[in-house]
């Protein structure tokens, strides 16, 4: 039996367990085999970026983003959808591309305008004015 045949709950438990003990890398690859063969939900897509942000893999960090970005837009998630728009943006600010960074910090601000109360993300739109 391959890695690939095991049941989507049993092949997340070691990747999460992963994640868990910040081993990026292996977090990285068990939520990306796991996503390539069923699919992630939007806690396990969002531990596939982070996994990646944090040993480097930019456009996989990027690709998960926006992937988790829709899914959560299209749940009616805005402060979810609004995070992962930010944080794409905040990320691509720091590689200098400005013009992507501004669309994405712009839908998160037309999410988060769109939520009643106040909400982290609120102070996260914050940030780019500081830098």
């Amino acid at each position: 039996m391959s890695p690939d045949d095991v049941h989507p709950d049993e092949q997340l438990a070691p990747a999460r367990e992963f994640y868990r003990q910040r081993r990026w890398a292996d977090a990285h690859e068990a939520l990306a085999r796991a996503d390539r063969v069923n699919g992630l939900a939007a806690p396990d897509l969002e531990r596939l970026a982070w996994s990646a942000a944090l040993c480097g893999r930019d456009p996989s960090f990027h690709a998960a983003l926006q992937r988790l970005y829709q899914m959560r837009l299209d749940a009616s998630e805005f402060t979810g959808a609004a995070r992962a728009a930010f944080w794409l943006g905040f990320h691509l600010f720091s590689l200098g591309e400005e013009s992507r960074a501004t669309g994405w910090i712009g839908r998160a601000s037309r999410l988060v305008e769109r939520v009643d109360g106040e909400c982290a993300e609120r102070g996260y739109l914050l940030l780019p004015r500081v830098h």
